[in-house]
């Protein structure tokens, strides 16, 4: 789950950090104290939302098991535990 979320933080960070290329590309004479200041941040976190919005569907849409196959929950068995699985449909 903490790969999930940090994966979906990058996604949110990636508006971020193309327009602070953007700036050092273009306009580096004006990397100085306030650079940040007139940036479109609304817009940037706007397009990172939607970034994560479609990494989430993504995730849903191309992870998992397909719709023939049953989840297993985890079990202990002999005092090991036994990880949740999918099983084909038989």
């Amino acid at each position: 789950m903490i790969r999930i979320a940090f994966f979906e933080f990058l996604l949110f960070l990636v508006p971020f950090a193309v327009y602070a290329s953007y700036l050092f590309l273009v306009r580096r004479q004006r990397m100085g104290k306030g650079f940040w200041l007139d940036a479109p941040i609304y817009k940037l976190f706007l397009a990172g939302m939607g970034l994560i919005a479609l990494g989430m569907v993504g995730f849903a849409t191309f992870s998992g098991s397909g719709t023939e196959s049953d989840y297993v929950p985890a079990v202990i068995r002999d005092g090991k535990v036994v990880p949740g699985h999918f099983e084909n449909q038989d």
